[in-house]
């Protein structure tokens, strides 16, 4: 009987170890995912906004500034300290040029296009790192 309690008690001990390492494990990668996340989400709406003709907004102005922040903080976020990719901090730069273009386009049709380019930007990373 004893023997039996030590080994519920130390399968109980070793499962409980087990999702604490996952966790930890899962954590890892949260700044990354949430930058992606909020790009995502900030792309999405630019694109309704296109759709809905309103691209003069104050919102569209204050989504394009978001995108450019987020843009900028890509890098760090994927990159460890004093680590240089080459491949990578192309795709940041045409993702950087790509919002800027975005952020200057006078119209919607010019917008539209920018979001598209903004899309393809996003593509091309995400083909190769994701």
């Amino acid at each position: 009987m004893r023997y039996l309690v030590c080994l519920i008690g130390g399968a109980l001990l070793g499962a409980l170890i087990a999702v604490t390492i996952a966790n930890i494990l899962g954590q890892r990668n949260a700044y990354p995912r949430a930058l992606m996340n909020v790009m995502q989400h900030d792309l999405g709406q630019t694109r309704d906004l296109v759709h809905a003709a309103q691209c003069a907004t104050p919102e569209a102005s204050a989504v394009a500034e978001r995108l450019r922040i987020v843009a900028g903080a890509v890098e760090p976020a994927l990159l460890a300290p004093d680590a240089h990719d080459r491949v990578l901090s192309q795709y940041a730069s045409d993702l950087r040029d790509a919002v800027a273009a975005l952020a200057a386009a006078p119209d919607c049709a010019a917008r539209s296009q920018a979001v598209t380019q903004l899309s393809h930007a996003c593509d091309a990373c995400h083909r190769d790192y994701k």
